[in-house]
């Protein structure tokens, strides 16, 4: 799938301070541009209330997943 990144995804990125959290969330990211479609993606979480918007923890952090088809954006939740 193809990833887009809100700025304040990347802007909250670049805060975490701890380079482990970093790299999990880098992988998870690579997992996600690997799938064909969400479903194929481990440990995503459907949010209540909103279709096609799902969460994917790492560590202590979320990450939000919002699109459709091939398409995704990864959105900062707090943690």
């Amino acid at each position: 799938m193809k990833v887009a990144f809100r700025q304040s995804f990347v802007r909250d990125l670049k805060k975490i301070k701890d380079k482990r959290v970093v790299e999990q969330v880098k992988q998870a990211i690579a997992q996600v541009e690997a799938a064909d479609n969400v479903h194929e993606v481990g440990g995503l979480a459907k949010l209540g209330g909103s279709s096609g918007y799902y969460r994917l923890r790492v560590g202590d952090y979320r990450i939000g997943i919002g699109g459709r088809r091939s398409r995704v954006r990864a959105l900062p939740t707090s943690a």
